[in-house]
């Protein structure tokens, strides 16, 4: 359940896959659909779907967030206090 993640770890997905972020943004709905639909883009690819720019994705930034969230969720599922 991303509701466990980090707002920041959240927040820098969002960013990351240019997620407009607003004030009453749901940050955690937003982060897990923008990376259901860049899933679904890379693994579904057909003509009709826009295609993946991968030039524009800072993917290394991109994977330390998701690798965050991650630890979060686990860590928040486990009763563990995340590492800071």
């Amino acid at each position: 359940m991303l509701a466990f993640a980090q707002v920041d770890d959240l927040r820098e997905v969002c960013e990351c896959l240019n997620v407009p972020l607003y004030k009453d943004t749901n940050l955690a709905s937003a982060a897990g659909k923008a990376v259901y639909d860049l899933r679904n883009r890379i693994v579904h690819y057909r003509p009709a779907l826009a295609p993946v720019e991968s030039e524009e994705i800072d993917w290394n930034r991109l994977c330390n967030a998701l690798v965050s969230v991650a630890g979060d969720v686990f860590h928040s599922a486990y009763g563990q206090e995340r590492a800071a």
